[in-house]
C-alpha cells in the first residue's frame, strides 16, 4: 500500500514537471520550444556550443525527447531514417520536392534529403526549427516556420510529396483541417500526402473526452500538457475528403515499417490530391 502510494506520488510529480517544462518552453498550447528565449539562447551561444545547447533545448520539451540526450538523439535519428526509408522512399525520386510537415528538430527532414532534390521542414515552432538548423542541416534542406512570410512565399501546387510523423495526433480537428488545407495547397495535382495518425487506438482519448474533463487537472493538461488525440476512421476520411483529398489507404503502420516504437502500432494514411481539379475536368457549358 505504501509502495503504491509512493509510486503514484512519483507519477504525479513527473507529470507536474512535464507540464512545468512545457509551460517554460511554449509560447502557446502545443507550440513547443517556441518561447522567444529558446531561439535567442541557441543563436546567442558561441558556434562550437550550439549543437550541444540545441540538443539540450530539444530535451527540455518532452514532446521530442523522453530520455537522456545520449539515448534519444541516436534513437530518434535511427527511427526517422527507418520510417523514411520504408514508408516515404517508395514515393519519391531524385527529382522530388518533399515536405516534412511538423518536422520538429528535423530528423525525418534530414533522413529524406539524400533521396530527393529538395527537402523542406515545416513547423510552427521557431525554437524547434532553430534546433533543426543546427542539429540536422544538409545542402538541400531548408527549414521554414508555418505562417511566416517565408512559408507564404512557398510555391503552391509545386510539391510532390508531403509527409508527417508524430505531429497530427497532437492537434485538434480544427488544426488538422488547417494542416490538410495547407498540404493540399502545397501539393502538385496528383501529389501525395503520407500522414502518421492515431486511429481507434485502445487507451487513447478522443478530443471530445479531453474537452469534457472540466476538473482543474484536466484543464491544466489541456492547456499545457502534451495532447494525444484518438480519431475514428470516419473522422479521418471526412476531414480528408472535405479538404479535397482522396483517401487511398489507411493502414496500420506496422504493415509498412519495421520501426520499433509506438508508431508501429498506429496508422499511416495515404492521401492523393486529384491530378485534375473538378473545375478543369467539368465539361464546358
Amino acid at each position: 500500500m505504501i509502495g503504491a502510494t509512493i509510486r503514484a506520488g512519483v507519477g504525479w510529480l513527473e507529470k507536474g514537471r512535464a507540464v512545468l517544462r512545457n509551460w517554460l518552453v511554449s509560447s502557446s498550447s502545443q507550440n513547443f520550444l517556441d518561447a522567444r528565449w529558446v531561439t535567442l539562447l541557441i543563436r546567442g551561444v558561441p558556434r562550437p556550443m550550439r549543437k550541444n545547447v540545441a540538443l539540450k533545448m530539444v530535451w527540455l520539451s518532452p514532446h521530442y525527447f523522453y530520455a537522456p540526450i545520449a539515448v534519444e538523439h541516436p534513437r530518434l535519428r535511427a527511427s526517422r531514417e527507418l520510417l523514411v526509408r520504408e514508408i516515404v522512399a517508395p514515393h519519391v525520386t531524385p527529382e522530388t520536392i518533399a515536405i516534412d510537415y511538423g518536422c520538429g528538430p528535423g530528423y525525418a527532414t534530414l533522413a529524406v534529403a539524400p533521396l530527393v532534390a529538395e527537402a523542406i521542414g515545416l513547423d510552427i515552432s521557431s525554437g524547434a526549427l532553430e534546433a533543426a538548423r543546427i542539429v540536422n542541416p544538409a545542402p538541400n534542406v531548408r527549414y521554414c516556420q508555418i505562417g511566416s512570410a517565408e512559408f507564404d512565399a512557398l510555391p503552391r501546387s509545386a510539391t510532390d510529396v508531403v509527409f508527417s510523423f508524430a505531429c497530427i495526433q497532437h492537434v485538434t480537428d480544427e488544426v488538422f483541417r488547417e494542416i490538410l488545407a495547407n498540404i493540399f495547397a502545397l501539393l502538385k495535382p496528383g501529389g501525395k500526402a503520407i500522414l502518421h495518425l492515431v486511429v481507434e487506438a485502445p487507451g487513447w482519448t478522443y478530443e471530445s473526452d479531453w474537452r469534457s474533463d472540466r476538473s482543474l487537472v484536466g484543464r491544466v493538461k489541456l492547456s499545457h500538457g502534451l495532447h494525444c488525440f484518438n480519431r475514428s476512421r470516419e473522422t479521418v476520411q471526412r476531414l480528408a475528403e472535405e479538404a479535397g483529398f482522396s483517401v487511398d489507404e489507411l493502414v496500420r503502420a506496422g504493415e509498412r515499417t519495421s520501426v520499433v516504437d509506438d508508431i508501429a502500432s498506429q496508422h499511416i494514411g495515404y492521401f492523393s490530391k486529384p491530378a485534375v481539379s473538378p473545375e478543369a475536368s467539368a465539361p464546358a457549358p
